[in-house]
């Protein structure tokens, strides 16, 4: 057992911010340097904190989010046979009992693990012919246990590996492929473009917004049970959903036929622009925008605040003392403490 507490345990609804969550998960790096790369692979599968990467942007901006508090991702990167380590854990875990035994659980593990092989990919740029290979052939015996009944699909779009250059990538016999021409997750495997739409700031800044869905029906159920149980404390008001995402709910439609999704250099024109400026009274913050700036400065977060119960500025710049709604990337539309959520907070700053 790797974690002492987990979303499993009543004591785990007694967190008050993700912090404290982050800090009771962390393994020690001298006992994850001595773990085997499977046995690294499941730790990291495992993270009871690790669902946090379905909020973000995308799949690897999540990835990388989450290895910022969580060593075991680092050090798997490290690794040369990470991605052989990662297709060990998968062809074990699809073993049909093991599998069975698993259950709904197991096309989360599913999209975890190639989440880790593209994020491994990209940061390594490179990936072996034999490791391609064990990649097609540990989904294929995947797609058999889905076909048959076995397990359910969960996050996990199957059709995406029919996408994949992979088979194309071992037949040509090119020994090293370009950056994404083996995999490419866009924001998630579960997850497909459908179009796009043209919206206006207020102040009527021209943008073109994405629209997206989920590929498998099952994802938005799966994405609801884990999130909810990560985060107790937080109030679901809408399911997961491709459709829209942080962004677009803050500053573009809070309505629930909302069908965009704003990339945060999008959600920044709304300020650029003018259509709404820095608050500077914040003795009444409820219904301004929360812009979310992480550590490093960078604009990962938009909410909108719901209620307020201090008026410190350096206390509500940190989260405390406010709540508010926002929506968690693919995953549900939230009411929760601004510092209780899959997001770091370097630094909260207020517009209306």
């Amino acid at each position: 057992m790797y974690y002492q507490i987990t979303p499993d345990d009543a004591e785990w609804s007694d967190f008050q911010t993700t912090e404290e969550m982050y800090k009771a998960c962390q393994i020690d790096i001298e006992i994850l340097k001595g773990m085997d790369t499977e046995e690294l692979v499941k730790a990291v599968a495992d993270y009871p904190l690790m669902v946090n990467i379905y909020a973000y942007d995308s799949m690897e901006q999540g990835m990388e989010a989450v290895g910022r508090h969580f060593d075991g991702i680092n050090e798997l990167l490290d690794r040369n046979d990470a991605i052989n380590g990662i297709c060990s854990y998968l062809e074990k875990i699809s073993d049909r009992e093991r599998a069975e035994k698993i259950g709904d659980d197991f096309g989360l593990k599913c999209d975890y693990c190639m989440t880790l092989i593209d994020y491994t990919y990209q940061k390594q740029n490179y990936i072996s012919d034999s490791a391609a290979k064990r990649i097609m052939d540990v989904y294929k015996e995947i797609e058999v246990l889905r076909d048959d009944g076995v397990v359910s699909e969960g996050y996990v779009s199957f059709d995406y590996l029919r996408d994949l250059s992979i088979e194309s990538y071992l037949n040509s016999g090119i020994k090293r492929a370009p950056i994404k021409d083996i995999i490419d997750t866009d924001i998630s495997t579960n997850v497909k473009s459908v179009g796009t739409q043209t919206v206006y700031t207020p102040k009527g800044t021209k943008m073109t917004l994405t629209k997206y869905e989920f590929v498998s029906s099952s994802a938005a159920a799966y994405i609801n049970k884990q999130m909810d149980a990560t985060y107790p404390n937080a109030v679901r008001f809408a399911p997961a959903s491709a459709h829209y995402n942080c962004h677009s709910y803050a500053w573009y439609s809070a309505s629930a036929y909302n069908l965009c999704w704003m990339e945060p250099e999008q959600a920044l024109l709304y300020i650029a622009d003018g259509s709404y400026s820095a608050v500077t009274n914040f003795n009444n913050i409820v219904g301004v925008k929360a812009q979310y700036m992480d550590k490093n400065n960078r604009f990962i977060h938009s909410a909108i605040v719901s209620s307020q119960s201090s008026v410190d500025l350096s206390s509500l710049k940190q989260g405390i003392g406010i709540e508010v709604k926002s929506k968690w990337g693919m995953a549900g539309l939230y009411k929760h403490s601004a510092a209780y959520s899959p997001y770091d907070i370097g630094i909260l700053l207020f517009y209306k």
